[in-house]
């Protein structure tokens, strides 16, 4: 958004009250020369009278709709001192910059002591250096918000900080706009922006913070997950991301009196997953009998918005109309009848805060309810695919993409409106359909794919398409789509489209022609095709009786080495040897394959030992 548009977006509001006045002010003339008129008694002296009458109630109508219509939502400060102003970070702890509580502090802790991490010294640099950026992501409960915190309070003691409350409604540029009211002269303005959504992230830009000017400066902490799919900002921007614990941090978290009982299931975690109390929070969400429906219902609508993203203020109508699908899923619909608004509104005090202006209402959830661990509700996924615009909706889509979640993207996303989607994405998004049976939806989106003119994405798309369409017995159109692939000449999937078609021609007898496409494919030498294929051709030699090429080729599969391949060609051998009454060589092959210890050829090759043995397998 340009500094142009977020000063006409400012100056609405001043509009909106000018033309209250200017209405009132013609509303008045008109109104006097009404009441004129019906005083002197002129002619019609009646109708001037009801003129004055109605012309004062137009005016008062009028005038009080133009002050009240809501004007655009403006930002309110989380965090201020006893004058409405913003703090400075000296004046604010690492709690109130958002830092969750942990089940190890003490009394008159506001947070537990601080655990040194490697990215302190670049955390440090950015904060103290020129970038307007400062954004550290990571996986959920990484410590982001903490590590930035304690940096921000240490080395910025005397900067004000501006912390805002969560208002999906009120834009990052318009966040910026408003902290430079704050920029004392020679002074800087930290805009604080932790755990930010989607659209928040979405809406970074490095104009935007160039038109800020030099005295904001945004810190912003996000999770991994939401930035899937998308890049950092560029430009003039510091940003830093995070992992879970490594070894020297583990070491530094066993030497640590507070820390170390926990060093011993570190590996491989986040840092806060192992501080946050989880306690009090599983037990809010849990349902324990009916008069508890209500609370869970609506803490888990509010909760599951935010986690997915706050794609706008969580108004009440809306929360109204979740609480009751949330309250319908948990009880199947055979529950007790809701309770009114309000009691339910009651009953999670201190977890659901009720924000207003400009007499609209919505509602923010307590911090802790992000780490809640459960699927999102259907119900929610719902409300958004029949709700979101176009460009959320695609948003949403490649989240859920990023994040594997195949069937809420195909709901979400729309192959005609996929343009700005990564072919690789809509690739998974198409395998996961088909794999799901559901085949109309993945050709659409295999098309798509196979549209895009990826060099790599699309021969993937088409093979995998091919294959769709030969298990939907369509032999014809996957014989198409084969050799489509095949004649793209791409290193990969050019042989495997040939071994394709040979598996596709033996299955309909047409024997000379798989034949020739595992010859081509043979001769390829690709490292992995090329083994198959000789596999392959091994077991259509021997099922048309030429034992002597049979064994060739699951020969010349062994000697490859292919991890795989060779494994397979070994139980054939042992197979085709038993099939000739070569029980000794047959058993080779068997003890063969079961050194190999490859997850599904050695168990096979177990079982024909044992039957060799006279043994049965089941």
């Amino acid at each position: 958004m340009s500094g142009q548009h977020l000063r006409a977006v400012g100056n609405l509001r001043r509009t909106r009250v000018s033309l209250a006045v200017l209405t009132a002010g013609l509303g008045t003339v008109l109104v006097s020369l009404c009441a004129d008129r019906a005083a002197d008694l002129a002619p019609g002296w009646w109708r001037w009278g009801l003129g004055a009458a109605m012309s004062v109630v137009a005016t008062v109508t009028l005038t009080w709709r133009l002050g009240r219509q809501p004007g655009p939502a403006r930002m309110q400060l989380r965090l201020a001192d006893h004058e409405g102003r913003p703090r400075r970070l000296a004046e604010v702890s690492v709690a109130d910059l958002g830092v969750h509580p942990s089940r190890l502090v003490r009394t008159g802790e506001t947070a537990t002591p601080y655990l040194p991490r490697d990215a302190d010294a670049a955390v440090a640099a950015a904060v103290t250096g020129a970038a307007r950026l400062v954004l550290l992501s990571g996986p959920r409960l990484a410590g982001c918000t903490r590590i930035l915190a304690e940096a921000a309070t240490r080395l910025l003691p005397q900067v004000t900080v501006v912390v805002p409350v969560e208002d999906p409604a009120v834009g990052v540029g318009q966040l910026i706009r408003e902290a430079r009211r704050w920029v004392g002269r020679g002074e800087q303005v930290v805009l604080w922006l932790d755990g930010m959504s989607a659209d928040r992230f979405r809406e970074l830009d490095p104009g935007m913070l160039a038109w800020a000017g030099p005295g904001v400066r945004v810190f912003a902490t996000v999770d991994a997950e939401t930035l899937r799919g998308r890049r950092p900002v560029p430009g003039n921007a510091a940003w830093i991301a995070l992992d879970v614990l490594s070894e020297p941090e583990r070491r530094r978290l066993a030497g640590h009196e507070r820390y170390r009982h926990l060093a011993g299931r570190a590996e491989g975690r986040p840092l806060g997953e192992m501080l946050v109390t989880r306690s009090e929070l599983n037990r809010v969400l849990r349902r324990i009998d009916d008069a508890s429906v209500d609370r869970v219902a609506l803490l888990r609508a509010a909760a599951d918005w935010y986690r997915i993203g706050a794609y706008g203020r969580l108004g009440e109508s809306t929360l109204r109309m979740l609480y009751r699908a949330y309250r319908e899923e948990l009880h199947g619909g055979n529950g007790s009848p809701a309770a009114g608004w309000r009691t339910a509104l009651a009953s999670v005090s201190g977890y659901l805060t009720e924000h207003g202006q400009d007499g609209e209402r919505w509602y923010v959830p307590h911090p802790l309810m992000s780490l809640v661990d459960r699927p999102i509700a259907e119900p929610l996924w719902a409300h958004l695919a029949a709700t979101l615009d176009d460009e959320r909706r695609l948003d949403l889509g490649i989240r859920c993409l990023a994040g594997r979640d195949h069937r809420h993207a195909a709901a979400l996303l729309d192959p005609r409106r996929a343009g700005g989607v990564d072919p690789g994405d809509l690739l998974f998004l198409a395998y996961g359909l088909h794999r799901d049976g559901r085949l109309v939806e993945a050709r659409q989106w295999y098309g798509r794919v196979i549209a895009s003119g990826h060099p790599d994405h699309a021969p993937t798309a088409m093979l995998d398409l091919g294959v769709l369409e030969r298990e939907d017995g369509q032999p014809d159109e996957a014989r198409r789509w084969f050799g489509r692939a095949i004649a793209t000449g791409h290193v990969g999937e050019a042989p495997r489209g040939m071994v394709n078609l040979g598996v596709l021609d033996r299955e309909v007898g047409r024997v000379e022609e798989a034949r020739r496409w595992y010859a081509e494919a043979i001769g390829g030498g690709h490292p992995d095709q090329a083994p198959r294929a000789m596999v392959n051709l091994g077991i259509l030699e021997r099922k048309e009786g030429q034992v002597a090429e049979a064994r060739r080729w699951f020969r010349a599969a062994v000697e490859s080495g292919h991890p795989d391949q060779a494994p397979a060609a070994m139980v054939n051998l042992g197979l085709l040897e038993g099939q000739e009454g070569r029980l000794p060589e047959a058993r080779r092959w068997y003890v063969e394959a079961v050194g190999t210890a490859h997850l599904v050829w050695a168990g096979r090759a177990t079982c024909a030992l044992a039957a060799l043995a006279e043994a049965r397998c089941s």
